[in-house]
């Protein structure tokens, strides 16, 4: 009771630290020292604050139409409106000139000429004086009236010098323009000095000018003479009256003050007012708001010196071609419309940099929902890659599975209950202290699943161990109380020394100096720790609490247990079986876990994109409209950090991207050698230190092609050298394939020393335990077969594609390259419980009878049973983790569930069996002064 109390006590205290050091879970593959880090950090200080939104693209392609087409439009806005109501998005900016949300930047339309006019008012600052912050909006007008571009410099001069009067007759309405442009010059003028009083006698006189303009003459005299205001009037031609004869008296009176020189401005300026009336609505409504003052300073400004404004304007012109030029480079490579009018995609910007599962949820159903019959619709981007990630609960269907397992192992309910209960009290306790240990480093966000995963297996396992033990000391007729305390001292060592090295094997990756392992190293050694914990205290305890208790509510067909006779038992029957001709069983053994692990030489190790997304999901159907519409490499470019020698070195930038635009298999590079004029123009481009800015570089094929990896290797190795012995730049790779590529180098590189340490740590303590070279030999490398073979199901169902639709693999594609490290790491440990299990027994008998095939026989009658039940339920655990839709977890649960099932099945109760027997004695042998100095550890 003690030790349970104690053990409640330890947990309540991991609670209350878990609850006070909380840290969260880090995804950062970052490799100290490697390329695609130093790229990243630099990218990172480019950018300055830290993002807090994320983002991600809805693709959409009409196969039968154009994506610009004002039906596509229709037929897309209502999914991007929808999204841009949800309470968590901040943008959607589409190709259409138009953004939807609550935190939009302006819409701008996909038109560059905003860049030519930011050069002219450049150049004509510099011609004039006038700063540009005082002539922006006079360029603009001016740019509007004439395109600087193609007008001729003194006819730009003159229209320049009339702003001001151009301004005033911009404010006139519609009718009066149109009126005025109907009219000539000379008869303009007789406007000049109307005042209001002459427009009402006029109209007063004759009703209005329609009737005016059909009087008789000797009429129209008499008028005039009576009143001399007509006179103007009288003397206008009739197309002239007849004009104004249509305008009302509200905007007759707009005339009223019309100076000459604002008609000759105009007139000089256009030639007549037809073309000033023609003038778009906006630019007329622009030029009636401008500032009189500011219009005046840009007139005043401009050069009256026609050869002057020439030279100045022939300088404009080739600033402008260069630009526009340049713009048409940007237009192509940054434009959301593709080529070819049939894809196009949004920009989607949420406020948060991890969306929850609920929220990822949503905007999946909306992306799916988007889709019609005439439009396909997809998604890309991280953010929806939490979509159906929802709780999982498969797991309990393998705690049911382990439930049965232990019930026909023990034939009694209590019993198959107890190891359950016993791991996961640990679990919880396990799951409590990773939090804590994400506080002190970095933690992947799947380890506290994957931890589970292991120390869920191991726990049952390790509490089934000793229950084992219970169960055979009780049914020899041993008091519950004595039973109990034997499997503490028998079975309980054997857990305690099978959990070290499950531990030691976790603990060894630390090596590999990658952060990364480290977190996944210690949340899976702290999961096992705890589940270890509760097998060797709460276990004992509660045999000891419950006594014959343990084994109540027996099942019909355990009513009436037998003492346990290992010399009767089916195992020695089986035992006898493979020693008839042990080479046998040890050939087959051998050739099924060779043709097991044969898909493994063609590993390919990477991280998945959403090419292995399932058919018809949004993921897979935007990877697949992109690459369609933009190039398969568009979904997994590189990123690049480009250092300079010098500080805003434009031209070492642009030498660097021609480099790389000229190496084989780059499809484009953002920006592109096009661009630069337009860089230039971007005081931001190498940020606040000068020297350092970023290149995207997009591969002709896909991420998961080995043409992109050697696209990767000519950059590093061939392109990067050549453009730092040329113009000292740097360049360093970034990117999901860079850090692939890092990773599969840095493992590749430290994998003998990890071999090294976990194998011969094995081997020394399998040497100590049971004095022994050969045991502790054939542990070793029979271990590394069950690891070939479980890394050939892997590859052969993750990237071949056998039997995934069984499994519920939704597609194919590269292994992560983590996962050879975990798995064998985990593998390593429980290969070894299994190992020390049977081979203990065997030693026990060894020592008794010194008949090496009898003790292979007795060992296998002993625990073969219990290891079967093992392994049963942690293959059973493992694979209830299949069904889960977090990609990670589900090639775990293959590849920890595959090792079991060969490990345990084929080479533990076959191969090592049938080893054993064709070695005889030599099992046992040792030098006898190395016998001498080994101490002696006994677990029986």
């Amino acid at each position: 009771m003690r030790a349970l109390i104690a053990w409640f006590l330890l947990i309540v205290l991991i609670g209350f630290g878990a609850m006070r050091f909380a840290g969260t879970f880090n995804d950062s593959f970052a490799l100290p020292g490697a390329s695609s880090t130093t790229a990243q950090n630099m990218l990172s200080a480019l950018a300055g604050k830290p993002s807090t939104t994320s983002s991600f693209k809805v693709v959409w392609s009409t196969p039968n139409a154009s994506v610009t087409s004002a039906a596509t439009k229709s037929a897309i806005e209502p999914t991007l409106k929808a999204l841009a109501a949800l309470p968590f998005t901040e943008c959607v900016a589409g190709p259409y000139g138009k953004n939807f949300g609550t935190k939009c930047p302006k819409a701008t339309p996909v038109d560059f000429r905003k860049a030519v006019r930011q050069a002219a008012r450049a150049e004509i600052s510099k011609v004039t004086g006038i700063p540009e912050d005082k002539i922006n909006a006079a360029v603009d007008a001016l740019d509007s009236l004439a395109p600087i571009e193609k007008t001729d410099p003194a006819k730009l001069a003159a229209i320049g010098r009339s702003l001001p009067e151009i301004a005033h007759l911009a404010s006139a309405p519609r009718p009066v323009l149109d009126a005025l442009a109907a009219i000539t010059p000379a008869d303009l003028r007789f406007l000049v000095g109307l005042n209001a009083t002459d427009i009402k006698i006029a109209l007063i006189a004759v009703g209005g000018l329609d009737v005016f303009v059909n009087l008789p003459a000797v009429d129209l005299a008499a008028l005039v003479a009576k009143w001399p205001a007509l006179k103007p009037f009288a003397e206008a031609s009739k197309p002239t009256l007849d004009a104004l004869a249509k305008l009302t008296p509200e905007d007759l009176s707009f005339l009223v003050g019309i100076t000459r020189s604002e008609i000759d401005a105009v007139t000089q300026g256009f030639g007549d007012l037809a073309k000033f009336a023609k003038l778009p609505p906006e630019v007329l409504k622009d030029l009636a708001k401008a500032d009189p003052k500011k219009l005046a300073a840009l007139a005043a400004g401009l050069p009256k010196d026609v050869a002057k404004a020439i030279a100045a304007m022939n300088k404009v012109k080739a600033e402008i071609k260069v630009i526009e030029k340049a713009a048409a480079a940007t237009q192509k490579v940054i434009s959301s419309v593709s080529a070819d009018d049939k894809v196009a995609y949004a920009t989607v910007t949420l406020n948060s940099t991890t969306p929850s599962t609920d929220q990822t949820d949503r905007i999946a159903a909306l992306v799916r929902d988007g889709g019609t019959a005439a439009l396909v619709v997809g998604g890309s981007g991280a953010a929806l890659d939490a979509a159906g990630l929802g709780p999982d609960t498969a797991q309990v269907i393998g705690l049911l599975a382990a439930i049965i397992i232990l019930l026909l192992a023990f034939g009694s309910l209590v019993a198959a209950g107890l190891p359950i209960v016993v791991a996961l009290t640990g679990l919880v306790a396990g799951q409590l202290m990773i939090l804590v240990v994400a506080h002190l480093t970095d933690v992947a966000s799947f380890a506290p699943t994957l931890a589970a995963m292991i120390g869920l297996g191991v726990g049952i396992d390790y509490a089934l161990f000793i229950l084992n033990r219970f169960n055979q000391g009780v049914r020899s007729q041993l008091a519950p109380k004595e039973a109990a305390l034997t499997a503490v001292g028998t079975a309980g060592k054997a857990v305690l020394f099978a959990g070290s090295t499950v531990i030691i094997a976790l603990l060894g990756m630390f090596v590999l100096k990658i952060n990364f392992f480290n977190g996944l190293a210690l949340a899976a050694a702290v999961a096992v720790l705890l589940v270890l914990l509760s097998a060797l205290v709460m276990m004992p305890a509660l045999l000891s609490l419950l006594g014959a208790r343990a084994l109540s509510l027996r099942a019909p067909w355990a009513r009436h247990p037998q003492a346990f006779d290992p010399q009767t038992s089916r195992w020695n029957s089986y035992g006898k079986l493979l020693q008839r001709k042990p080479i046998i069983p040890a050939l087959i053994a051998l050739a099924i876990v060779g043709g097991l692990a044969f898909p493994a030489t063609s590993m390919q190790l990477g991280f998945p994109d959403d090419s292995s997304a399932a058919a018809g999901s949004p993921q897979r159907i935007g990877f697949d409209l992109l690459a369609e519409g933009f190039g398969p490499g568009v979904n997994g470019p590189f990123f690049l950090a480009v250092e300079t020698s010098s500080k805003d070195d434009y031209e070492a930038l642009g030498k660097t991207i021609e480099a790389l635009e000229a190496t084989p298999g780059v499809a484009q590079t953002i920006p592109s050698s096009g661009m630069l004029p337009i860089l230039k123009l971007d005081k931001s481009v190498f940020g606040s230190g000068g020297t350092v800015t970023s290149v995207i570089v997009q591969p002709s094929t896909s991420p998961s092609d080995k043409a992109t990896g050697a696209l990767l290797d000519v950059i590093r190795t061939q392109t990067a050298p050549k453009v730092l012995a040329e113009s000292g730049t740097k360049i360093y790779v970034g990117g999901t394939q860079a850090v692939a590529e890092d990773f599969t180098t840095r493992l590749t590189a430290a994998l003998p020393v990890f071999l090294l340490l976990v194998v011969g740590l094995g081997f020394i303590a399998l040497m100590l335990l049971f004095h022994s070279l050969l045991i502790p030999l054939t542990a070793a490398l029979t271990s590394l077969l069950s690891f070939a073979g479980a890394l050939g199901v892997t590859v052969a169902v993750f990237q071949l594609g056998f039997g995934d639709s069984i499994l519920g693999v939704t597609g194919t594609g590269p292994i992560l390259p983590f996962l050879p490290i975990m798995v064998f790491a985990a593998l390593f440990g429980l290969s070894m419980d299994y190992h020390v299990f049977l081979v203990s027994r065997m030693r026990e008998e060894w020592e008794t009878s010194k008949d090496n095939s009898l003790s292979v026989r007795l060992g296998l009658a002993g625990s073969g049973r219990v290891v079967v039940a093992a392994a049963a339920i942690m293959t059973s655990v493992f694979l209830s983790f299949v069904p889960t839709p977090i990609d990670t977890i589900k090639l775990f649960g293959v590849a920890l569930a595959s090792a079991v099932l060969i490990d345990a099945f084929i080479v533990r109760l076959i191969l090592v069996p049938s080893l054993m027997t064709l070695f005889g004695k030599a099992n046992w042998w040792v030098p006898r002064w190395l016998g001498k100095v080994l101490p002696n550890i006994r677990l029986e």
